[in-house]
């Protein structure tokens, strides 16, 4: 695709191409820095324009704020579509689980280091999302509410 690179999160940045003429074969890379003081979380993704006005969003990345107590984070939380995000202390190497209330196995994820987890299409209910730390192996778990679509 051709065109600018927009990143969205507090503030709504333009960022110029960096290919000549708007228009290149290799990848890119652009950097912006957002003197974000948020305490909570702030969700960020990139939009890319075409010259010929066609758009398209990358996936939403989270990144926690000022301040912010090393934990995880998992929200919305209820959520409202059967959609989440987990965003990790760091992206350790670990084992997640989401389980229902009855104790079965809804999704698992192996020997994931990503700092962040988008959850998608889960039915409503109340889960139970546990996390283990491969490299400490302290686990720890969250509840998780999806409430009726």
């Amino acid at each position: 695709m051709n065109g600018t690179i927009m990143a969205t999160g507090n503030l709504s940045p333009s960022l110029s191409s960096q290919a000549a003429n708007g228009n290149s074969d290799s990848k890119l890379t652009y950097q912006y820095t957002d003197n974000n003081n948020n305490k909570g979380v702030t969700q960020y993704r990139i939009k890319q324009t075409d010259y010929d006005g066609q758009s398209k969003y990358s996936e939403v990345r989270a990144i926690r704020g000022v301040d912010q107590a090393v934990k995880t984070i998992v929200y919305p939380n209820p959520s409202a579509n059967g959609n989440v995000n987990v965003v990790f202390a760091d992206a350790s190497p670990r084992d997640i689980v989401i389980t229902d209330m009855a104790g079965r196995m809804i999704r698992q994820w192996n020997l994931y280091t990503a700092s962040t987890l988008q959850v998608i299409n889960l039915t409503p209910g109340m889960y139970s999302i546990r996390y283990t730390n491969r490299e400490t192996n302290e686990m720890a778990a969250d509840k998780l509410v999806v409430n009726g679509r």
